[in-house]
């Protein structure tokens, strides 16, 4: 006999509803430029979802989405002191163009069903 309420092992999600969350956070990341907290909300989503990816072409896209939202903090962070002295805005300036192409090329990529790596 079969226990009826034994636990179920966690299902794994298709890939067009891992495409649809890749790409879910590749918009947050490109929204975030206007309303900050989306990116914020888009890292989150990122380590939640991203084990479910593992073994597919979108595994990559989580782990660069999340990547790419540290190093655009740390730089966003290095760049507002040295606003003081003016090179702040060059960097931040520098930043935030790092982080929409990275945004763009992964929606784009993710859209195309395509491992962000590809070139």
């Amino acid at each position: 006999m079969t226990d009826q309420n034994a636990p179920h092992p966690p299902q794994k999600a298709p890939n067009t509803e891992i495409k649809n969350r890749a790409m879910i956070i590749w918009g947050l990341n490109l929204a975030s430029v206007l309303v900050g907290i989306t990116g914020l909300v888009g890292v989150v989503l990122a380590y939640i979802w991203r084990g479910d990816a593992t073994g597919t072409v979108y595994a990559d896209h989580f782990a660069k989405q999340i990547t790419t939202f540290w190093i655009t903090l740390i730089a966003v962070l290095i760049s507002i002191p040295l606003m003081i002295i003016g090179i702040g805005f060059l960097t931040l300036f520098a930043a935030v163009i790092y982080y929409l192409v990275i945004s763009v090329l992964g929606l784009v990529r993710a859209n195309e069903g395509r491992s962000y790596n590809t070139p």
